[in-house]
C-alpha cells in the first residue's frame, strides 16, 4: 500500500514542481518598465527597418568579403551614421 501512494504521488508533486519552475519567478509579476515601453513604441511607430534595407540589400547588393560591393556598403554605413549626426569611420 506505500508503494502505490509513492508511486501516485510522485508523478503528481514532479509535475507541479515542473510547472513552477517553467513559469520562474518573474512569471508571477508583472512590471510595466516606460524605458521598454518607450523602445517598443520607437520601434512600432519610427522603425526605417524597411527603407534602410531596400538601400543596403537592394541597392548595393550581395557584399561578399573582398568585392566592391562590400565597400560600396561600408562607406553607405559610414554616409548614413554621419547624416544623423554619429560620429563613424
Amino acid at each position: 500500500m506505500r508503494n502505490t501512494t509513492k508511486l501516485l504521488l510522485t508523478p503528481l508533486l514532479l509535475a507541479a514542481f515542473s510547472g513552477m519552475a517553467q513559469r520562474g519567478p518573474a512569471a508571477t509579476v508583472a512590471v510595466k518598465n516606460p524605458v521598454v515601453d518607450a523602445i517598443v513604441k520607437e520601434g512600432n511607430d519610427n522603425s526605417q527597418l524597411e527603407k534602410l534595407a531596400t538601400e543596403l540589400m537592394d541597392g548595393i547588393g550581395p557584399r561578399l568579403v573582398g568585392t566592391p560591393e562590400m565597400k560600396q556598403a561600408g562607406d553607405w554605413a559610414i554616409a548614413t551614421y554621419n547624416k544623423w549626426g554619429i560620429s563613424a569611420k
